[in-house]
């Protein structure tokens, strides 16, 4: 992008609109809006194309694909997974080691601080009961499903469970911990160089493979559909999107999002609360500014 661009001629450059989920085009009742949906729609109608980015796996992008399904590469696994919109190529794909997850859940446990170990093939969580989280995470059509029950703990990282699947990312459980506690675990993956991690809210941390984040996943979609990065627009509102604001021509932050998010986007628009997707698509790229 020209130092000198305008707002604007940077509107009119852009070709893909890329999308957080959860916080983003998803709201707080954990619904996609009509509106966010036909907005989209209708880009891609207007030949844009859509991808979305998002902390999920490959398997998580089932429901939303349900109600409306990218044209573009979809980014998962906060940059770990890039496969297209209906997952059924995957066009790049990095894994957190066997050894490397067996020390990390080591040092968790060691710490008594809870996680989920996610692959496509499954989830292994640890072994506590009592905690909130854990114990009230639900999937649409299960309510009355304990998933805690459900889902295999860890509570031994010589666990053979943990060499059998392809792990994309660990998500740790920060909630309740003291900040002594929090800050050593944050210290312990930044100096393992063979992780990296994120926030994808206040209290939870999300550990993926070195070198991958949702400014890398972004790249390679880039790289696939054969555009610059700077026709690239990008939706978010957590600290784990700024690595993709930072690698697009166009940030936009939901109101709703972190201060950190809002530094580092361009511009802030309505609350996912308020369809701000939508309402941004709908009067910046569907009505003569922009396409």
């Amino acid at each position: 992008m020209a130092a000198d661009s305008t707002f604007e001629e940077r509107l009119e450059r852009v070709r893909l609109i890329a999308t957080d989920l959860d916080g983003t085009l998803v709201n707080s009742h954990d619904e996609i809006s009509e509106r966010n949906v036909r907005a989209l729609r209708a880009a891609m109608d207007r030949g844009y194309w859509v991808s979305f980015l998002t902390g999920r796996s490959m398997h998580g992008l089932d429901r939303v694909s349900s109600v409306i399904e990218a044209n573009a590469p979809v980014v998962c696994s906060n940059g770990a997974q890039v496969a297209s919109g209906d997952r059924a190529i995957v066009f790049s794909q990095r894994f957190i080691g066997e050894q490397t997850v067996r020390d990390l859940v080591a040092y968790l446990l060691s710490e008594g601080v809870d996680f989920v170990i996610r692959s496509d093939a499954g989830e292994l969580i640890s072994d506590n009961p009592h905690h909130p989280v854990l114990r009230g995470r639900r999937k649409s059509g299960e309510e009355d499903d304990d998933p805690y029950e459900r889902t295999p703990h860890v509570s031994d990282p010589t666990d053979s469970r943990l060499g059998a699947l392809d792990v994309v990312k660990v998500m740790v459980m920060l909630g309740g911990c003291p900040t002594d506690a929090v800050n050593r675990v944050e210290s312990y993956c930044s100096k393992d160089d063979r992780l990296g991690f994120t926030k994808s809210a206040d209290d939870l941390l999300e550990v993926a493979p070195a070198g991958t984040d949702k400014g890398t996943g972004l790249r390679k979609v880039c790289e696939v559909v054969g555009i610059d990065r700077d026709e690239c627009l990008v939706f978010g509102d957590y600290d784990n999107d700024i690595p993709a604001f930072d690698v697009a021509g166009i940030g936009v932050c939901m109101r709703n999002g972190s201060e950190a998010a809002k530094a580092h986007a361009d511009l802030v628009c309505p609350s996912n609360d308020e369809d701000g997707v939508g309402e941004y698509i709908e009067r910046h790229l569907l009505r003569g500014v922009g396409r």
